[in-house]
C-alpha cells in the first residue's frame, strides 16, 4: 500500500492563506461553495473568488481576509451584515483583559472600517462587474503583498485544483490579535491614501490624486427652470402657479399687422423674369414648345410676382396691475396669476412681441414690479394700496412725458365691478394706450377686451374654481425612476405617509454617521446617502431624505427637538447645513457660501467640532470659520467655542446605539432567486415567507435542503434606479403569468400581480425577527416593530395571508 505523498510547500502556502481561522469574521460554506461572515450573510462566490486571485496574481496577492473585507464593501455585505460590528466584536474577544489594548484597537478598526465605507459608498459602476478588478489594483498598487508573484500562481492553482477541499473543511487555527492587524493594516494605509470616497473615485476615473487647476473659463448661465415650475414648488405660491397655468390655456392674445387693412392682400405687384411656373404670365404659354423653353432658359419669360403683406411688427408690452382697494385679498391672486399668463404668452415666438414691463397700479402712482422671478412674484404679492380705484395712477403714467413719444400698448388687469364705476370708466374712455383689458372677479370670471378708438370689444370669457385652484394642498413630490418607461414605480414609494417603518439597512453605527439621543431617539446617514431616523428601540427607521449631500457627516443638538447635520466635502468644496425637527418629520437645508474657506489645492477633511450651536472649522492649512446654525449663515471663527474632540471610540460605547437602530435582526438585500416551493409558499433567495407554527405572525424562515423551489421569476438585464437616489437600484423579477416582483435594497419585497383585480403588496424582508407586510388597499399585518400601532387598518397575519398573499402565489400556478 502505497503512503500518501507528502505535502509540497505550494500545498502548505495554499493552506496556510485559504485556511479559516476559528471564530473568525469569515467561513467556508456549502462545501467550500461559498464564503460567507460569521452570521451567515455571504461574502462572495468560490467562483468568482477564483476569477479575481487569477488576475490579481502576477502582481502578488494580499491577505485572503484582506481581499474578503474588500469584495463585501463591493457587494454590499459589508453593511448588510454589519460587518464592523463582527470585527469589533471578534476584537474585544481577542484583546487581552486589562492590558489596555482595546482602545488602540478599536481606533485601527474605526481606520479601517471608514475606508470600507469609501468604497462601499463608491458608484455601481466602478465597485461591481468588469470594474472591481481595476478598483483592487488601485487600492493594492504599491503596497505589499504577503504572497509575493513567484508564489501567488502556484498557491492559486492548488486551491482551485479542490485537492485542498477536504482540508478547508476542518477546524482552522485560532484567531489571533495580531493576525486581524495584518488583515486590516493594508486598509488602514489605503485610507490615508483615500481618505473620502470622492478622492477614491476621482483617482480609479482619472488615475490622479487631483484634477488639475482648469483655465478661467467664461460664465455661462445655468438652464433656468420654468418660473411657473419653481412657483409650484413652494407652498406660498402652489396655487397662484396652479391659476397661471389655467389661464395661459385660456388666454388668446390676438395678432395684428401694421397697416394690414389698408390694402388689399394678395393682389399683384409687378412683373419679373424669375419666379416659379405657376405665375407665368398666360401670353408666355402662347409660345411654340421650342419657342416658350427657349425663353425659359435664358430668362427671358415673364412672370407674376405678388404683393406680400406687411409683417406683424414687435412693439412693447406693458402690464399695468391694479393694486387697490378691489383687488385685495383672492382677486390679487387671481389678477397676479393672470398677468404671470399674459408674460407666458407674450413670451411665445408665435406673439412676436416685444420686451415686456409691469407695474403696480396704486391710487396715485406706479411702482415697477419684477413677474420673471420667484421671489419678484412673492414681492409683488405684498403690494396693496387703500385707494377705491387705481384711475389717476394710470392717467399720471400714460401721460408722462418721456412715454409722449412712443406710447406703449398696455394691458390693465383691474377687477370686474370698476367697469361699472362712472368715475374711473371716464378716466380710463379718455386714456389712450390701454389696448387690452382684463378683469377678475371673486367668483373666478375672467373677461378679456380689446381697446380701439374709446371702445371695447370682449373677446373671450372664462371662469374658473378658485377654492379648487388656490387653496387645494402641495402635492408631495413623488419618485421617479431613471427610466419610467421600464417599470411603474411601486405603490408603496407614493404613499404618504410611509405605510410601513423601515428596517436598518446600510448603517454603520458610528459619530459621523449616526447621532443618538435617549429622547429624540437615533439619526443615521447610510451608505446610500438616506437619511433615516428611529424614534424607539421597538420601531423601525422611518426615512427623513431619499438622498442627501455626499460628504463627511457631523451631528450637532439643540435641546430635546432640534439636530443640526453639517456636510463637508472639501473635495467638490461643500458645505450644506440640514436642520432636523425628527418627530415632525421636519427637514430644512441651506447651502453655505464655502468659498470663504481656503480649500487649497490639494483639499483635505478640516477638523471640524460642535458646541452650543456652532460648528467650528479648522483646516489643516490654518484657515477658519463657524456656521452659526440658528442664523444658518458662516460666521468668523472664535477660538473659544472650538473644543477639540480626538478621543478615540471604544466598542462598549456604540452597544447602546446599535442596539437601538437594529435590535436583532439581519436584512435579506441580496436576492438571486425568486419562486413558489412544492408546498405552495413563496421562496426568497434561501428562505420561505410562511406563517409561524401558531399563526400569529409572517416570518422568513429557512428553506428545507430539499425544498427546491419551481416556478421561478426571471430577473430583468437592467436594474432600476431612482432619479432622486442613483444608489438605491431596484431589480425587476417577471413570472410567466406577468406577476412582477421588485427588489428593493432598503429591505423591502414589492409584488404585483397580473390580476388587476389584486392590490399591491409589500413585505419587509428580515431574518431573525417575524416580518411585516402592506396592501396597496392600506391594509397591514404583522410585527408592530414595522406596521406601527393604531394609525392604519390591522388584520391578523393569517387573515392577511389567506386574503393576499396566497391570491397572489395562486396566480402564478
Amino acid at each position: 500500500m502505497n503512503k500518501p505523498s507528502a505535502p509540497t510547500d505550494a500545498t502548505k502556502r495554499a493552506v496556510a492563506y485559504f485556511h479559516a481561522s476559528q471564530e473568525y469574521f469569515w467561513r467556508w460554506a456549502e462545501q467550500e461553495a461559498v464564503v460567507e461572515w460569521k452570521n451567515g450573510a455571504t461574502i462572495c462566490y468560490r467562483q468568482e473568488l477564483a476569477q479575481l486571485l487569477t488576475e490579481l496574481a502576477p502582481s502578488g496577492l494580499p491577505t485572503l481576509s484582506t481581499l474578503l473585507l474588500l469584495l463585501a464593501a463591493c457587494q454590499g455585505s459589508w453593511a448588510e451584515a454589519n460587518g464592523q460590528q463582527i470585527l469589533e466584536e471578534i476584537a474585544y474577544r481577542l484583546c487581552t483583559a486589562g492590558k489596555g489594548q482595546e482602545e488602540e484597537v478599536a481606533y485601527l478598526l474605526e481606520q479601517a472600517a471608514t475606508f470600507l465605507d469609501s468604497v462601499a459608498a463608491l458608484p455601481r459602476e466602478l465597485r461591481q462587474g468588469t470594474a472591481k478588478l481595476h478598483l483592487l489594483h488601485t487600492i493594492f498598487s504599491s503596497e505589499y503583498r504577503p504572497v509575493s508573484a513567484d508564489w501567488a500562481r502556484d498557491t492559486v492553482e492548488e486551491w482551485t485544483s479542490g485537492r485542498l477541499d477536504a482540508v478547508l473543511a476542518t477546524a482552522g487555527p485560532a484567531a489571533t490579535l495580531q493576525r486581524l492587524e495584518v488583515d486590516i493594516a493594508l486598509l488602514i494605509r489605503a485610507s490615508k491614501r483615500f481618505p473620502a470616497a470622492a478622492s477614491l473615485e476621482l483617482h480609479i476615473r482619472t488615475g490622479l490624486a487631483e484634477l488639475p487647476i482648469p483655465l478661467p473659463a467664461p460664465e455661462v448661465a445655468e438652464r433656468a427652470v420654468p418660473l411657473l415650475d419653481q412657483l409650484a414648488e413652494d407652498a406660498r405660491t402652489v396655487g397662484l402657479a396652479r391659476l397661471a397655468q389655467r389661464v395661459v390655456a385660456a388666454l388668446h392674445i390676438p395678432l395684428h399687422t401694421q397697416g394690414a387693412s389698408d390694402q388689399p392682400i394678395g393682389g399683384v405687384s409687378d412683373v419679373a423674369n424669375r419666379g416659379s411656373f405657376d405665375r407665368l404670365l398666360l401670353s408666355e404659354l402662347a409660345h411654340d414648345d421650342l419657342s416658350l423653353l427657349a425663353r425659359l432658359v435664358n430668362n427671358e419669360a415673364l412672370y407674376l410676382r405678388r404683393e406680400e403683406p406687411p409683417q406683424p411688427q414687435p412693439r412693447p408690452r406693458t402690464i399695468l396691475l391694479d393694486t387697490t382697494l378691489r383687488l385685495w385679498g383672492v382677486p390679487r391672486v387671481f389678477a397676479l396669476s393672470a398677468a404671470l399668463a399674459w408674460a407666458q404668452n407674450a413670451r411665445a415666438p408665435r406673439t412676436h412681441t416685444g420686451p415686456l414691463e409691469a407695474y403696480a397700479l396704486g391710487g396715485s402712482r406706479a411702482q415697477a414690479i419684477d413677474i420673471t422671478t420667484k421671489a419678484g412674484i412673492v414681492e409683488a404679492l405684498g403690494i396693496l394700496d387703500p385707494a377705491l380705484h387705481c384711475g389717476e395712477a394710470l392717467q399720471v403714467f400714460l401721460d408722462q412725458e418721456a412715454r409722449a413719444a412712443q406710447l406703449p400698448e398696455c394691458l390693465l388687469i383691474t377687477e370686474a365691478q370698476l367697469l361699472h364705476q362712472p368715475a374711473f370708466t371716464r378716466i380710463l374712455a379718455h386714456t389712450p394706450g390701454v389696448r387690452f383689458l382684463l378683469t377678475v372677479d371673486r367668483t373666478g370670471e375672467l373677461q378679456f377686451y380689446e381697446y380701439a378708438r374709446g371702445h371695447r370689444t370682449q373677446l373671450s370669457t372664462t371662469r374658473f374654481d378658485l377654492d379648487a385652484l388656490l387653496f387645494a394642498p402641495l402635492p408631495k413630490p413623488r419618485w421617479r425612476l431613471a427610466d419610467e418607461e421600464v417599470a411603474e414605480l411601486p405603490h408603496f414609494l407614493n404613499a404618504d405617509p410611509c405605510p410601513l417603518y423601515l428596517p436598518t439597512t446600510g448603517i454603520r453605527s458610528a459619530k459621523t454617521t449616526v447621532f443618538y439621543d435617549t429622547h429624540l431617539g437615533a439619526i443615521g446617514v447610510s451608505t446610500t446617502q438616506r437619511l433615516l431616523y428611529w424614534p424607539q428601540k421597538e420601531r423601525g427607521a422611518r426615512e427623513l431624505l431619499p438622498v442627501i449631500e455626499l460628504g463627511t457627516s457631523h451631528f450637532g443638538f439643540e435641546g430635546d427637538a432640534i439636530v443640526y447635520l453639517l456636510i463637508c466635502n472639501p473635495y467638490a468644496k461643500r458645505l450644506k447645513l440640514y436642520t432636523i425637527t425628527p418627530e415632525q418629520n421636519l427637514v430644512r437645508s441651506r447651502d453655505l457660501a464655502s468659498k470663504e474657506l481656503a480649500w487649497g489645492s490639494n483639499p483635505t477633511p478640516p477638523e471640524i467640532t460642535y458646541h452650543a450651536g456652532v460648528f467650528s472649522i479648522v483646516l489643516l492649512e490654518g484657515s477658519s470659520l463657524a456656521v452659526d446654525c440658528r442664523r444658518q449663515q458662516i460666521v468668523p471663527f472664535d477660538p473659544g467655542q472650538h473644543l477639540s474632540n480626538k478621543k478615540r471610540p471604544v466598542y462598549l460605547l456604540h452597544q447602546v446605539m446599535k442596539r437601538h437602530i437594529n435590535n436583532g435582526y439581519t436584512v435579506l438585500q441580496r436576492v438571486n432567486q425568486m419562486g413558489v416551493n412544492v408546498d405552495g409558499k413563496l421562496t426568497v433567495e434561501g428562505y420561505v415567507l410562511q406563517l409561524t407554527e401558531q399563526d400569529t405572525q409572517l416570518e422568513l424562515q429557512p428553506r428545507k435542503q430539499d425544498g427546491t423551489a419551481r416556478r421561478l421569476a426571471t430577473f430583468e438585464p437592467e436594474p432600476l434606479t431612482l432619479v432622486e437616489n442613483p444608489n438605491v437600484v431596484f431589480r425587476r423579477l417577471t413570472w410567466a403569468d406577468g406577476s412582477v416582483a421588485v427588489i428593493d435594497p432598503r429591505g423591502l419585497l414589492h409584488l404585483r400581480s397580473s390580476d388587476a383585480n389584486l392590490p399591491e403588496l409589500t413585505v419587509v424582508l428580515v431574518i431573525g425577527k417575524p416580518t411585516a407586510a402592506w396592501a396597496s388597499n392600506g391594509v397591514v399585518a404583522g410585527s408592530t416593530y414595522f406596521t406601527g400601532s393604531g394609525h392604519q387598518p390591522s388584520i391578523p397575519a393569517v387573515e392577511f395571508y389567506d386574503i393576499y398573499l396566497q391570491r397572489f402565489i395562486d396566480r402564478l400556478a
